[in-house]
């Protein structure tokens, strides 16, 4: 898995408090794409962030089939034209749902031919 974090700063404004947080990993090596969520959300928990408990927010996961491309790439696109994100043809999106839900968060899992994708975008205002 490889992790990648931008910040507010990538946004291109200067008080900006969003941020996009991504996982990849190869699609083969997971039988579905709630094996390869939990795993992204443990990597994330005992590598990435350990001691913060970043697992808790995701107790009672699931994913949620729709039309969400509209809202991933708003995203994307909102990003600092010094970022590219290129990606293959996404083949499906599904949104993260958790028990309890938080407006200021999108989050989803694509999907490519070869790579899951975790996509969390947060802000805290």
């Amino acid at each position: 898995m490889i992790f990648f974090s931008f910040g507010n700063r990538v946004f291109n404004k200067e008080y900006s408090e969003s941020n996009i947080y991504m996982v990849v990993a190869r699609k083969d090596r997971y039988t579905d794409p709630i094996d390869f969520l939990n795993k992204a959300v443990s990597f994330i928990d005992e590598k990435v962030y350990p001691g913060e408990d970043f697992k808790a927010d995701y107790e009672g996961m699931y994913l949620k089939d729709g039309e969400y491309r509209d809202i991933v790439e708003r995203w994307i696109l909102s990003m600092d034209k010094s970022v590219e994100i290129k990606m293959d043809d996404i083949l499906n999106i599904r949104r993260i749902k958790c028990d309890s839900s938080d407006p200021y968060r999108d989050e989803y899992v694509l999907e490519t031919k070869d790579e899951y994708i975790m996509f969390l975008w947060s802000t805290t205002a």
